[in-house]
């Protein structure tokens, strides 16, 4: 959940860009980001060691806080904006195409 304060307009779109902004280097290359849902992939355990310590530490000097509680470290399979990726695939969640199906 995205919290703004003051009732401010546009704040997802004005949140996208500071997330964008503060993580700037590195997107699309180990590392999507949506709102406040960040995720890291790499090749290698070592690699993604250092990806998710980068990550932290851009986040932290943001003053950003990660919510440790709804946070998954070192999966091989887990559900992203709709879908379902694993090391091996990327599928649509079944939940979402059930309506479509019937």
């Amino acid at each position: 959940m995205l919290v703004t304060l003051f009732s401010l307009y546009n704040a997802p779109a004005t949140f996208q860009n500071y997330i964008n902004y503060v993580l700037y280097n590195a997107l699309n290359n180990y590392y999507t980001v949506y709102l406040n849902n960040v995720l890291i992939f790499s090749k290698t355990y070592t690699k993604h060691i250092k990806h998710i310590n980068k990550i932290i530490q851009r986040l932290g000097n943001a003053r950003l806080q990660i919510n440790i509680n709804k946070s998954k470290f070192y999966a091989t399979k887990t559900k992203y904006l709709s879908l379902i990726i694993s090391t091996n695939s990327i599928t649509i969640d079944p939940k979402k195409v059930q309506a479509l199906q019937k």
